[in-house]
């Protein structure tokens, strides 16, 4: 979600007392699966607020902005982004994703189809919501499963193909590729830094390289991270912007 908004801008307390699992043996794929589900759990949480410096490099320009997310699980990420005044707020629901561009007072809606370059259509707001946390995306039904160098290894292809890499250390992401056969697009995020937070360890720094698209690099540095019982979002398109589409 971040790479297509930045791309409009540019135009361990892990298990209950007494569990020990030791993550660096997980040889087999029904052993990692179920203590990643497991640790999944453990770590769940229902609201995410958290602040963060985006720094953003496309071919025409480099820019930065503070950014604000607030995400409820399995239904909602509400984004804003600001350079001295608001800039782009978005949200995205289940179904769709809501884009009002304050620079050009404009406003637009996409189906997951229509940014399937970004995001698996099949996976919606799951899967931007797994990568906000350093999860893995995609399901691990069909994945395939290895180890190499930097941990564990899953993977998926269809028309777009994926690739996670996640560590032994806490299951978490060390970096992440995706690429669309659609248009030859790809992404890989790499998980520079984590914090220990109340809910497990938490992404800090993220990098964002893109090949085949205006957009280049994208940096993300989390500044401040809460976990809220209940919050309050506003998303309503003002009077006299114009539909982009």
């Amino acid at each position: 979600m971040l790479v297509l908004l930045s791309s409009f801008l540019s135009s361990c307390n892990l298990f209950r007392k007494g569990t020990t699992v030791d993550f660096a043996t997980l040889s087999r794929k029904g052993q990692f699966v179920s203590t990643y589900q497991k640790v999944q759990k453990e770590r769940s949480n229902d609201w995410l607020n958290l602040s963060a410096r985006i720094r953003i490099k496309s071919t025409k320009q480099n820019i930065s902005v503070s950014t604000t997310i607030k995400s409820r699980k399995d239904s909602l990420v509400w984004v804003r982004m600001t350079k001295l005044l608001e800039v782009v707020r978005a949200q995205v629901t289940e179904s769709e994703f809501e884009l009002i561009n304050r620079i050009d007072r404009t406003y637009t809606s996409y189906s997951y189809q229509d940014i399937s370059t970004y995001v698996d259509p099949k996976e919606g707001i799951g899967a931007l919501q797994s990568l906000l946390v350093g999860d893995i995306p995609f399901s691990l039904k069909d994945a395939d499963f290895d180890e190499d160098e930097l941990g564990y290894v899953l993977h998926v292809k269809d028309s777009i193909s994926q690739r996670a890499h996640v560590s032994k250390e806490n299951l978490k992401l060390l970096q992440y590729e995706i690429e669309s056969e659609k248009d030859s697009t790809k992404a890989t995020v790499s998980f520079l830094e984590y914090t220990e937070t109340e809910k497990g360890p938490f992404p800090k720094k993220i990098n964002v390289e893109i090949i085949g698209a205006d957009l280049e690099r994208i940096s993300i540095e989390i500044t401040k991270l809460e976990f809220p019982k209940h919050e309050q979002v506003d998303f309503e398109v003002p009077q006299g912007y114009k539909d982009s589409e």
